[in-house]
């Protein structure tokens, strides 16, 4: 009898699961709705999982019921203001070199570190860090030229994940480790994304691994002041300490497609992950316009 009783309570102490959720904090201050389609997808994956996830944007999102806590930052007249000259400003930009791409690239990058650092100047933004109650476990970071929001890490003492929109680059590569390896990897200011295979064309790829330095050069030098500003030096530690807390990049993309190259373990390739296994039902203005419409239709996807 107790024998049994014994062999009856193993069984019961194998089958209980044990579960460890996180408090999490998901930062994702850029104006651009398609870059939360990535970030979103990952907090979704997080939250299946158990795991308390709380998020912050500029702007509504499309979730009718969230399972997960969302704070959203109020439009103010700067933010409108700068996000209406940079996408002008790209709609009237014709870049066929790559030198083209950097001046539009350092003119842009100003204004996108205007806005998202208003973000984080903002009341909302300022009650969360402010408030001697939250406490988080990971902060999960979606990276648009956002570097000085690493400090949010040192802020809360805890890990900060980056979460790509594209697929990893010199810009983040440095905070895990991972190598240039300029003899055959494009850097971001190569405009042909693809494996340099002739003398020539590695001789293109050294130019503009030589023009992303000095980008991020200048970049390094932005945002050093913005964290300085967000971050005081009598609180905070450098951004170069900052950035250590860092240990996890989610890369928008996948070794089967794109540029081939080897990655750190720290550099996770995600592409894919906002693929639903079940896609949800075409709009019904749209089936009419695939099937009864006289003209061709255009489909731009994400």
């Amino acid at each position: 009898m107790i024998g049994s009783l014994h062999l009856i309570c193993g069984l019961i102490v194998t089958l209980i699961v044990t579960a460890d959720s996180a408090n999490i904090l998901g930062v994702f201050t850029s104006n651009s709705p398609s870059h939360q389609i990535i970030h979103m997808s990952h907090v979704r994956a997080l939250v299946e999982r158990g795991h308390n996830v709380t998020v912050i944007t500029s702007h509504a999102l499309k979730d009718k019921n969230p399972k997960y806590n969302h704070i959203i930052i109020p439009e103010t007249e700067l933010r409108k203001n700068t996000v209406a000259k940079v996408m002008q400003a790209m709609g009237k930009s014709e870049i066929k070199t790559t030198w083209q791409y950097y001046q539009f690239a350092k003119t842009a990058i100003q204004s996108i570190g205007l806005v998202q650092s208003d973000a984080i100047k903002s009341e909302k933004f300022q009650e969360l860090m402010n408030n001697p109650g939250n406490k988080f476990d990971l902060v999960l970071l979606g990276y648009f030229f956002s570097d000085y929001h690493v400090g949010l890490g040192e802020h809360f003492k805890c890990p900060v994940v980056i979460s790509m929109t594209a697929g990893s680059s010199e810009f983040v590569n440095r905070y895990v480790g991972n190598p240039w390896e300029i003899a055959y990897v494009p850097s971001v200011m190569t405009l042909a994304k693809k494996n340099p295979r002739t003398f020539l064309g590695r001789l293109e790829l050294f130019y503009n691994v030589a023009l992303s330095k000095l980008f991020m050069h200048t970049m390094d030098q932005q945002f050093s002041e913005l964290y300085k500003e967000l971050f005081p030096p009598s609180k905070y530690p450098p951004l170069e300490e900052a950035a250590k807390r860092v240990s996890l990049v989610l890369a928008n993309s996948h070794y089967s497609e794109g540029v081939v190259r080897p990655n750190v373990p720290a550099i996770i390739e995600v592409g894919g992950i906002q693929i639903k296994e079940k896609p949800d039902p075409l709009p019904k203005v749209t089936l009419l316009l695939l099937f009864c419409g006289s003209s061709c239709l255009n489909f731009v996807g994400f």
